[in-house]
């Protein structure tokens, strides 16, 4: 995982929870069922504008990590590299952030 792209999504967190809450509340989640958007005070961003540009490559790395480590996993059981590739990532994944870690 590379530390620039660490520090990144950490920066751009704390600049969409610096916006005044009016901004934030404009993208409460439609419904219950819809788990992304804003959430005031324990529920669920466009601005800053680069926040989902930096959030997706954030996943996408994780995604990739997960995999190397899945490779590990399958080498250190000896099984093939590729053991686990076709049996996992199906999951529901959700990244959620919160405006604790400026705390």
């Amino acid at each position: 995982m590379p530390a620039g792209l660490i520090a990144d999504m950490l920066a751009v967190t704390l600049e969409f929870f610096e916006l005044p809450v009016d901004e934030k509340v404009r993208l409460l989640p439609p419904g219950p069922a819809v788990n992304r958007g804003y959430a005031p005070v324990r529920q669920r961003g466009a601005r800053p504008e680069r926040m989902r540009a930096v959030y997706v490559a954030y996943f996408d790395a994780l995604a990739r990590l997960a995999g190397t480590l899945m490779s590990a996993f399958a080498q250190a059981l000896d099984l093939p590299e590729d053991y686990f590739a076709g049996r996992t990532g199906r999951a529901p994944n959700v990244m959620q952030a919160t405006d604790r870690l400026a705390t």
